[in-house]
């Protein structure tokens, strides 16, 4: 009973390692409205066959800015999420049309809304690669 029980904690501990795992995907952004309270309309394509949105000619994100758990804010003593928010959209509103972009999504960063080629994201991040050059890399978080 106990080696059962012993492997089940197991298995779920590297279900949730694979989960917390990160992926990103080459985009062309389209479009980048910015809305009320930090909240964007996200549109970009992308021919990745593994990404998301594969077999979508465009990909609808939509981005409504939630911090994290009031727990998890008072264990880590990072610094305010929303002005990395802020900063992952203003990145992307300047990529429009640029090549070398790259969107992902770290855990189960994008949700499907229901609709077809439609996501939501709660927060963004842009990422930068050991010794902070930019990775031209923005993560949805969830």
């Amino acid at each position: 009973m106990f080696r059962s029980i012993g492997i089940g904690v197991a298995l779920t501990a590297v279900s949730f390692a694979v989960g917390a795992g990160g992926t990103s995907w080459p985009v062309n952004v389209v479009e980048v409205v910015r809305g009320d309270h930090d909240s964007a309309t996200v549109v970009i394509t992308s021919q990745d066959p593994e990404a998301p949105w594969a077999g979508c000619d465009r990909a609808i994100i939509r981005v409504k800015f939630e911090r994290e758990a009031r727990l998890i804010q008072q264990l880590t003593p990072a610094p305010s999420l929303l002005p990395k928010h802020r900063e992952a959209l203003a990145s992307l509103a300047a990529a429009k049309g640029a090549t070398g972009v790259r969107f992902g999504e770290i855990g189960t960063g994008l949700k499907r809304s229901g609709v077809r080629c439609e996501f939501l994201s709660k927060r963004l991040e842009l990422l930068e690669e050991p010794g902070g050059r930019p990775l031209n890399s923005v993560v949805s978080h969830q």
